[in-house]
């Protein structure tokens, strides 16, 4: 690995070209290497990288520069050695002394700068810059530069030790790089900080939803209910799920990407806070099997991770018409090791949904109940919300299901990290038989009159103790090697 040894400027090329080009080196002859820029094609200016020239009396040198996609201030200078150069820019257009978009003609040198909110500077476009040699050659030296007007975030990584005074804001960026990503934006500080999040407004703020922002997370450090509190430990966060219809939905409706969202941060006292953006490419629900455990990590305040069960079978019970399925009550049980995760549950929606591949409909909001979305905090079923585990037993109806000929109907379960949490998942029904491990804890819930059975794997040379540990009513335990009691 010779990338030590690379030294500015460089020149990269394929790899089939390198290789090419590193067995002609063995050749006694060498290898001769003549380097071009296209025909027609002006010089590239970069950001921060000066580049020198020269221009005869009344002649023209031509450059061009490609403006970022967020909305940012751009300078243009030239500083001459000697001479008098003069500086035009034109959008998408060769510049002349008549035909200009921005100017600079003063003795020495010149600077045009740009504001952001300029109505003709376009964004991921380009400026063509003209330096003419007034009256007398000239040789000069030509930058540009963009001065960010919004802190861009980078994907995990986490922009601490950032500051708003008491009931001001501050602004940033972020790139989405798909439509279907799900996107987590978290920030925890010593004050109580809000959240305010848009693909159209580059200053999100409080106001109208739909024009001011379009989500927010405005939980009160003051509250301890999980309906009005913060919505992670410490902070708030924001977290738009994969598909949503609102992911780089300009003013205009068309939908592209890779696009900017934008973040609006305030506070109601002077406060100090950090901010984290993640993205999640993987927004299927993972299956979970009947009482079979699942192992998770969830690193991300904020974030979700979704989960489908499927319950009942094509068999007919007692009083069930042939065919009608036969559902059976479940419970979902969440074990975490650390942190604390909680869960929201939405259903029942049609198996034939995730049997052919697709994905519940994302873009549907919730008022009460929206049979196939993904859940939250704000849309859901069922809902546990505990600190110390979390437990949530479901009856389901037949009727609810979207048609009696399903062999199974389907609920979505989505676990929210109130804090980064590692938990394990379990969603049993009453007739399996669920697998315990040893000294890990099973949480569950037994009906009136009914039974649950658990198995676990023993040697015979070890002692065995079974703890069973109730919340409410009075259970009673039986064991039997072999098979079940």
């Amino acid at each position: 690995d010779h990338a030590t040894l690379v030294e500015v400027p460089s020149v990269f090329v394929s790899k089939a070209t390198g290789d090419l080009l590193e067995r002609h080196l063995h050749d006694d002859a060498g290898v001769f290497v003549q380097l071009a820029s296209p025909s027609g094609r002006v010089p590239l200016l970069v950001d921060g990288e000066p580049q020198h020239g020269v221009s005869g009396h009344s002649q023209w040198r031509y450059y061009e520069l490609f403006t970022p996609p967020g909305a940012d201030d751009v300078t243009v200078s030239v500083t001459p050695d000697f001479g008098n150069p003069d500086l035009f820019v034109r959008v998408r257009d060769y510049p002349d002394t008549l035909r200009y978009t921005w100017s600079s003609e003063s003795e020495g040198g010149d600077t045009i700068h740009i504001a952001a909110d300029d109505p003709d500077l376009c964004r991921q476009c380009a400026l063509v810059v003209g330096v003419l040699g007034q009256a007398s050659d000239t040789s000069y030296t030509l930058t540009y530069s963009v001065s960010e007007t919004l802190l861009t975030l980078q994907g995990g990584v986490p922009v601490s030790e950032q500051s708003v005074p008491a009931g001001e804001y501050r602004y940033y960026r972020m790139w989405v790089g798909s439509t279907e990503s799900a996107i987590t934006v978290s920030v925890t500080g010593d004050g109580d900080v809000d959240l305010f999040f848009s693909f159209t407004n580059r200053r999100p703020k409080d106001g109208v939803k739909g024009k001011d922002y379009q989500k927010k997370a405005a939980g009160r450090n003051t509250c301890w209910t999980v309906d009005c509190g913060q919505t992670i430990m410490g902070g708030d966060a924001i977290h738009v799920k994969g598909g949503d219809d609102i992911i780089c939905k300009p003013e205009s409706g068309v939908r592209h990407s890779p696009c900017l969202a934008y973040v609006g941060v305030t506070s109601q006292r002077n406060s100090t806070f950090t901010l984290l953006y993640s993205v999640d490419e993987s927004t299927a629900p993972t299956r979970l099997r009947d009482a079979v455990a699942l192992a998770v990590a969830q690193p991300t305040a904020g974030d979700y991770k979704y989960y489908s069960f499927a319950v009942g079978d094509a068999a007919a019970g007692e009083g069930a018409a042939p065919g009608e399925p036969v559902l059976s009550p479940f419970t979902i049980s969440v074990r975490p090791s650390s942190g604390d995760p909680d869960v929201y549950v939405l259903g029942p929606v049609p198996s034939s949904a995730l049997d052919s591949g697709l994905r519940p409909d994302r873009n549907k909001t919730c008022d009460g109940f929206v049979a196939g979305g993904q859940p939250e905090a704000d849309c859901y079923t069922h809902r546990s919300t505990g600190s110390a585990g979390e437990l949530v037993s479901i009856t389901p109806d037949a009727s609810e299901c979207w048609s009696a000929s399903n062999s199974s109907c389907v609920y979505i379960i989505g676990v929210y990290s109130f804090s980064p949490t590692q938990y394990t998942i379990t969603a049993s029904s009453d007739e399996a038989t669920e697998l315990l491990f040893p000294n890990t804890a099973s949480l569950n819930i037994l009906r009136g009159e009914t039974h649950k059975k658990y198995r676990f794997r023993v040697s015979a040379d070890e002692r065995l103790h079974v703890l069973l540990t109730p919340f409410a009513g009075n259970p009673d335990l039986f064991a039997r090697f072999g098979r079940p009691p």
